[in-house]
């Protein structure tokens, strides 16, 4: 009962309009989403929950926006590593080509070497 008052209060006034069993699925599954993350990404899991649960949103439509945002960060790694290329080659140290990137050394060298399978 108090993790149920506890998950009414996260809601707020959504939790007026919820029909009894909307909000024992969302407690559930609330319930799950807390046991797979730690902090980072939680609320946005709950929300999405909570949206799919009021039929606002449906797993299509966050599958779809997640492989939209995958499809940007491969076009975007992509073309980091085009310029890592020039700047190595302008002989840049690794260690400067991975603040520059705003990644880590090992990315660098992983962008850098050779090795089609890995991409």
């Amino acid at each position: 009962i108090e993790q149920a008052r506890e998950w009414q209060a996260w809601l707020g006034p959504a939790s007026l309009d919820m029909s009894d069993a909307q909000l024992t699925q969302f407690i559930t599954c609330a319930t799950t989403i807390t046991d797979l993350y730690d902090t980072d990404g939680r609320e946005r899991a709950l929300s999405a929950a909570l949206q799919v649960i009021l039929g606002e949103t449906t797993l299509e439509d966050v599958g779809a926006a997640e492989q939209r945002a995958y499809a940007a960060y491969v076009h975007a790694c992509d073309a980091t590593t085009g310029a890592l290329v020039v700047e190595r080659a302008n002989n840049r140290p690794i260690a400067n080509l991975a603040a520059m990137a705003g990644v880590t050394r090992q990315t660098v060298y992983k962008r850098l070497t050779p090795n089609k399978e890995q991409r």
